[in-house]
């Protein structure tokens, strides 16, 4: 009787897996044809040292710039460091 039980759970187990793997898809499909965005090209970035840009401070990636003298904006890409992002990260 154990056997049989221990057979059957196997059973189970395997069909179960077999039908999950056929559920999900392993790959990314249509890949020609889909719309994307070349990142490729010269990025300019600035440090975050007190991540205010995280902590629903000032959202850095909005790029603002200080309309009034008394705004206080303390970045500027236009300073900025330089770096090129390649084609291909593997590279």
């Amino acid at each position: 009787m154990q056997r049989l039980l221990q057979t059957v759970l196997t059973i189970l187990f395997f069909t179960q897996s077999i039908f999950l793997a056929q559920s999900q898809e392993l790959f990314i499909n249509n890949t020609q044809n889909r719309t994307f965005t070349n990142l490729n090209g010269k990025w300019e970035y600035i440090v975050d040292p007190y991540n205010t840009g995280g902590m629903g401070g000032a959202a850095i990636y909005k790029n603002e710039q200080a309309v009034e003298k008394k705004d206080r904006v303390e970045y500027s890409f236009d300073t900025a460091e330089t770096l090129y992002v390649p084609g291909s990260f593997n590279a």
